[in-house]
């Protein structure tokens, strides 16, 4: 299983996940460079320089590595087992937020309060340690690299992409995301009706708040295809 992480890049956050996952399944998270900003077309050549050699791959997006996820299996072809969305989107999330997002792509963006992230990513949970390591793994990141994968997602669209892959798709979606707005599930399934879709209990952290959930189902997901 090959992990994209989300805007931050390091794949720190997908260490309670790891956890849940186990020894059974190999995994490789590729992060992104701190410290060269890169936009989806030079983040999709990085990634497929890193990705294993192995014929038959799952490959999970989170956030905004989903897009990316999309853009690696289209160019992975047939080794493409699987593809898991998670908590993602196809295009601009925020369309009428464009122009405050290049507004804010000038801020130092790797300094995020901690309200902000409870707020936006964790919606209220007040979960002290979570909003802790997303701070250290977003601090880890130049503000002018994540200016530039802001930027990226205000010109993004790969959803004609998704829809010629040939890997069988899970989206999962988290019932209380305060990030990205809900639609993204309805779109995959119009642009892959046998995409297999999840709603988990959960704001857009959803692999940190509850990956056990997120293990269980993605395992569900996985082993149905084995016994296809």
């Amino acid at each position: 299983m090959v992990l994209l992480p989300g805007m931050d890049g390091t794949g720190e956050l997908f260490a309670p996940f790891l956890e849940i996952l186990g020894q059974d399944v190999v995994a490789r998270v590729i992060d992104y460079p701190r410290d060269e900003p890169m936009d989806y077309d030079q983040l999709t050549e990085f990634v497929l320089q890193r990705v294993p050699n192995d014929d038959q791959l799952v490959i999970l997006g989170e956030s905004f590595g989903g897009p990316l996820a999309v853009r690696v299996a289209d160019r992975l072809g047939a080794r493409v087992a699987a593809l898991i969305l998670c908590c993602t989107f196809l295009r601009n999330p925020t369309p009428r937020w464009a122009p405050l997002m290049k507004v804010a792509a000038m801020f130092p963006l790797n300094r995020l309060p901690g309200f902000a992230v409870n707020h936006v990513l964790l919606s209220g949970l007040n979960d002290s340690a979570l909003i802790r390591s997303i701070q250290r793994a977003t601090a880890s990141v130049r503000s002018r690299v994540l200016a530039r994968r802001l930027k990226a997602v205000t010109r993004l669209d790969v959803s004609a992409l998704l829809a010629k892959l040939t890997a069988p798709v899970m989206c999962i979606e988290g019932t209380n995301d305060n990030l990205v707005a809900p639609g993204t599930a309805t779109e995959v399934q119009m642009l892959v009706p046998s995409a297999h879709t999840v709603f988990i209990d959960g704001p857009h952290c959803v692999l940190q708040v509850a990956p056990k959930v997120c293990v269980e189902q993605i395992g569900r997901f996985l082993h149905a295809l084995d016994d296809n």
